[in-house]
């Protein structure tokens, strides 16, 4: 089985990241849109997420991983995200982070959750199915392969501009 990521060279510090995207139906498969930094001596990973399970294609889940503490809104969308290219975004700020479906506000996140993102980080794309986590993702069956995820478009702005850039 093979898996790809793509990841950009620089890191950012805050920002609206968004793309527009199709992504594949089957359970045990994840796509990702995320930022990430690494572990940095005593200090764990930080990550803002978009994921969206094969599984459901309906539901996004937004989630902040910061130094061992996470976040999780399972997020209804107003749309199916397998069946046709929609922009989904993230506005990242220092008091926030905010999640867009199609230039609609799905969700915000505030607090100490949030404060402690200060860390520069890239912008990551990914697609991958596990066997392993079965109960989060499903049984996946790689007999119902290949997946595809599209990326028509990935943008980004110091700040949410008030519509879809892509």
């Amino acid at each position: 089985m093979v898996s790809a990521e793509v990841r950009t060279l620089p890191f950012y510090r805050y920002g609206y990241f968004e793309a527009r995207v199709k992504v594949p139906k089957g359970a045990g498969v994840v796509t990702g849109i995320f930022t990430y930094a690494h572990l940095d001596g005593d200090v764990r990973s930080n990550e803002i997420d978009i994921e969206i399970l094969g599984k459901d294609t309906r539901t996004l889940e937004a989630t902040i991983h910061q130094n061992g503490k996470s976040s999780l809104k399972r997020v209804r969308l107003p749309f199916d995200s397998a069946d046709g290219f929609h922009s989904l975004g993230f506005d990242w700020q220092p008091d926030a982070v905010r999640w867009y479906a199609d230039g609609q506000l799905i969700f915000e996140e505030t607090g100490p959750v949030v404060a402690g993102l200060v860390r520069p980080q890239q912008l990551i794309f990914d697609l991958w199915g596990s066997t392993q986590l079965r109960d989060w993702v499903g049984p996946f069956d790689q007999t119902k392969g290949p997946w595809k995820l599209e990326i028509a478009c990935v943008a980004y702005e110091p700040a949410y501009p008030g519509r879809v850039i892509c």
